[in-house]
């Protein structure tokens, strides 16, 4: 993939995805935090409310998870 000049910078820095996390892993962790979300908003689960509200990156990091997590 062939970047504009104002985006070349980003092949430079970033590692590949599959160097990062398995296809099999990420899957995982899209159902898991999709179904998190279900929980919290359409069956109103106080627990899942609070896991996303919290810090998810220690939360996983004791399931051994290695997350780095974006905050705006």
């Amino acid at each position: 993939m062939t970047f504009p000049a104002e985006l070349a910078w980003i092949p430079k820095v970033l590692r590949p995805m599959a160097e990062l996390c398995s296809g099999e892993r990420a899957h995982l962790f899209v159902c898991a935090l999709t179904v998190c979300h279900m929980d919290a908003i359409l069956r109103r689960q106080d627990e899942a409310r609070r896991f996303l509200a919290g810090n998810m990156g220690a939360d996983l990091a004791v399931q051994g998870i290695d997350v780095i997590a974006h905050e705006p």
